[in-house]
């Protein structure tokens, strides 16, 4: 598998929503990066020899420790603001966020569905 790093889009400002037993509250995010990858993986199928796929990946770092912990079952969103090509903001709603990586004293990674945002309004 070739993992390729496209682009990182930075905002400034976020609200990471978790819900928790039936209970939505939030924290404010200084920092937080979404990097944009590309995986291609080699299938191998019957009368191609090495046919390509490739797939669409989008994750999320928040690159400071948060204020409460993560529990089993816990859901989270994500509000913030990207900067788009023309250089507005346009507020994002991502919704269904899974945690990947959680490290208590640092980083926080997420991933997402990368269908769910046309992104080339932000590249």
């Amino acid at each position: 598998m070739k993992r390729t790093l496209l682009r990182i889009l930075k905002a400034k400002k976020a609200k990471l929503y978790r819900v928790r037993d039936g209970q939505r509250d939030f924290e404010f995010i200084e920092n937080i990066e979404i990097h944009l990858y590309e995986e291609e993986n080699r299938v191998p199928r019957l009368g191609n020899k090495e046919p390509l796929k490739i797939n669409n990946r989008v994750s999320i770092v928040i690159t400071e420790p948060l204020d409460e912990p993560f529990r089993y079952g816990d859901g989270f969103s994500l509000e913030l603001d990207l900067k788009r090509n023309d250089g507005i903001f346009e507020r994002v709603f991502i919704h269904n966020i899974e945690p990947i990586n959680i490290n208590v004293n640092g980083n926080w990674e997420f991933e997402m569905d990368h269908d769910s945002l046309n992104w080339v309004r932000f590249l």
